[in-house]
C-alpha cells in the first residue's frame, strides 16, 4: 500500500469519518438489475439461472434478473426527482485551479480519478489543503450532499433497493435499520407502498434530510408516512415485531471506535442478535455490508459509478464528486473496518440467522446476505 504523505492525523481521521458516514446511509431510466456472482460454489455460469449447493447446511442460493416492473420503475421515478430538487444547490464550493463549479461530465470524471489516484498529482495537493476547511463546516450536510447527489445515481447502488425490494416482504412493517438520508426508506416505500416503514438512526443532522424526502415521497405517490426514529440501534426496542428489515453499510461501522478486534466483533454480534429478537418467525433480513477491496477494486468502482451517474443525470458538482473520491481513496490506503465474508458469516450464524443467499453488489464492493429467521423460533 502507498504510504500516504498527504494528511496528518487529524485529516486522516476526518477523512476517515466521512467515509463512514459516506458509506452508511442511507434518476434512473432502467432498474433491471443482474447480480453477479455472489455465494461460495455460485458460479457466472450458474448466475444464468437459479441454483442451490449445500454449503454447510445454509441453502446458498444464486439469482439473477432481479427486475423491476413498468409501474415500480415509474414510482422510482418520483423519488429520483426528489432527490434532484432537494440536492439543486451544492455545499461544496471553492475556488480550484483544476475543478468547475459545474455538473460532471463524463470525461472530466475519469480525468479527476486518473488524478485522484496519483498520490503527488496537483489536484490531490489541492484537495488535501482544503479537505479540513470543507469538513469543518457541516460534516453531515456535506456528507449527505454527497451521497444524494453521487451515489443515488449509481447502477450499482440502484441494484440494491431492487435487490431488498425482491427479497422482503411487499406488505407489512419493515424495519431500516440506519436509516441515514432516507434512501432505502425511501426506495422500499415507493417500490411497495402495502411496507409500513420504521426507520432507526442514530444521526440527528439526518433525521431533517429523511423526513422531507419521506414527507414528499407520501405526498406525490400516497405512500403511508414513514416512523422514523433517532435512537442508537443498541438501544432501539420496537413497538412491533418486524415483517423484515435490511440494514445498508451498517455493520461494519458498528465498533468503529473500538480498537480491541474481539470486542468489536461482540459489539456487531451483540446487535444482530438483538435484530433477531425483533423479528417475526420466518421474516427475512436484507443484510448489505461493504467487501474489503484494494485500490484497483476501488478504482473500478467509483470508474463505473461515475459512469452510471452521468448517464443517469447526477446532480453532484466537480467540486463535490472529487472530494468524495478522494475520501473514499484516502479512508482505504489508511486501513478500514470491513470484514472478510467469512467473518460475516459466522457472525450471522451465531446470531441465529440462516443464509439464503449471498449476492455481491454495488460493482463487487459490498455483499447482500439474504437471511432469514427460522419459522419455528421467536
Amino acid at each position: 500500500m502507498d504510504k500516504l504523505i498527504l494528511l496528518d492525523n487529524n485529516l486522516k481521521m476526518n477523512a476517515r469519518l466521512l467515509f463512514v458516514v459516506l458509506m452508511i446511509a442511507g434518476g434512473f431510466k432502467s432498474m433491471d438489475v443482474h447480480a453477479v456472482e455472489s455465494a461460495p460454489n455460485c458460479s457466472r455460469a450458474e448466475n444464468r439461472g437459479i441454483s442451490s449447493t449445500s454449503n454447510d447446511g445454509s441453502h446458498i442460493r444464486c439469482e439473477v434478473d432481479l427486475k423491476l416492473t413498468p409501474e415500480e420503475r415509474q414510482r422510482y421515478e418520483v423519488l429520483v426527482n426528489i432527490i434532484r430538487e432537494m440536492n439543486k444547490t451544492s455545499p461544496i464550493q471553492w475556488k480550484s485551479i483544476f475543478l468547475r463549479q459545474r455538473g460532471v461530465e463524463l470525461s472530466r470524471a475519469k480525468f479527476i480519478l486518473t488524478e485522484l489516484f496519483l498520490e503527488n498529482s496537483p489536484l490531490n495537493l489541492e484537495i488535501a489543503r482544503k479537505q479540513r476547511e470543507i469538513l469543518q463546516v457541516n460534516l453531515w450536510n456535506i456528507y449527505l450532499h454527497l451521497y444524494d447527489s453521487f451515489l443515488m445515481f449509481s447502477d450499482g447502488y440502484r441494484e440494491i433497493f431492487a435487490l431488498a425490494h425482491n427479497v422482503l416482504p411487499k406488505r407489512g412493517v419493515i424495519g431500516v435499520l440506519g436509516y441515514g438520508s432516507g434512501n432505502d426508506a425511501a426506495s422500499l416505500a415507493a417500490l411497495a407502498p402495502g411496507r409500513q416503514i420504521v426507520g432507526v438512526d442514530s444521526a440527528k443532522d439526518a433525521y431533517p434530510i429523511a423526513e422531507e424526502k419521506m414527507h414528499l415521497l407520501s405526498e406525490r405517490l400516497k405512500v403511508p408516512p414513514a416512523q422514523l426514529i433517532i435512537s442508537d440501534l443498541a438501544d432501539y426496542e420496537p413497538d412491533q415485531l418486524l415483517d423484515g428489515a435490511i440494514m445498508n453499510n451498517v455493520l461494519y461501522s458498528i465498533g468503529a471506535k473500538e480498537p480491541d478486534l474481539a470486542k468489536r466483533r461482540a459489539l456487531r454480534l451483540e446487535l444482530l442478535k438483538k435484530i433477531y429478537k425483533y423479528m417475526k418467525p420466518g421474516s427475512t433480513f436484507a443484510l448489505n455490508d461493504p467487501n474489503l477491496m484494494g485500490r484497483e477494486k476501488l478504482h473500478d468502482f467509483l470508474e463505473r459509478s461515475a459512469e452510471s451517474g452521468v448517464k443517469n443525470r447526477m446532480v453532484i458538482t466537480e467540486e463535490g464528486f472529487a472530494l468524495n473520491c478522494y475520501v473514499n481513496i484516502q479512508f482505504l490506503a489508511s486501513g478500514n473496518l470491513m470484514m472478510e465474508k467469512s467473518e460475516r458469516e459466522s457472525l450471522v450464524k451465531e446470531a441465529g440467522f440462516i443464509i439464503e443467499q449471498q449476492i455481491e453488489t454495488y460493482y463487487g464492493t459490498s455483499t447482500m446476505m439474504v437471511l432469514k429467521k427460522p419459522a419455528s423460533h421467536s
